[in-house]
């Protein structure tokens, strides 16, 4: 396809549209009601990660270290994102969560363990610095 261009030239701090998307000028962000977003690869990750949420919803960790520490930055409230963690050639691969997730049960999911094995974990930013967390499936085999 061909590239879109919209220009705002509105006085105010926001502008919506019909097609479903609204600009917030002072944060500098777009929000839509329906889209897709490019997968952020972190590739290898040995000893820690902080994904940039401003950059994707969806990011991807290949686990290849014990443990990973993973960080967050730049979520906003409501927003909703994806990190797909990969075990690497060895497996068994550990990780500490970032602060403050509420999980179902009071505690982080148990990870697939299997070499080159994936699993899904969804995310909803409830507050600043807090969040839901929840296991979306397990066991992705690559």
């Amino acid at each position: 396809g061909s590239d879109t261009h919209v220009q705002f030239n509105d006085g105010g701090s926001t502008f919506g549209g019909n097609a479903g998307f609204t600009y917030d000028k002072t944060a500098q962000k777009m929000y839509s009601r329906s889209y897709y977003t490019n997968i952020t690869d972190s590739g290898n990750i040995t000893s820690s990660v902080t994904l940039d949420l401003d950059q994707s919803n969806f990011h991807q960790v290949t686990l290849s270290g014990n443990p990973i520490t993973i960080n967050v930055a730049n979520a906003d409230i409501g927003q909703r994102f994806i990190i797909r963690l990969k075990q690497d050639n060895t497996g068994s691969r550990t990780v500490n969560w970032f602060s403050t997730i509420s999980w179902p049960g009071g505690g982080p999911p148990t990870l697939s363990t299997s070499t080159g094995v994936a699993d899904l974990l969804g995310f909803v930013a409830t507050a600043s610095n807090e969040y839901d967390g929840f296991l979306m499936v397990s066991g992705i085999i690559n």
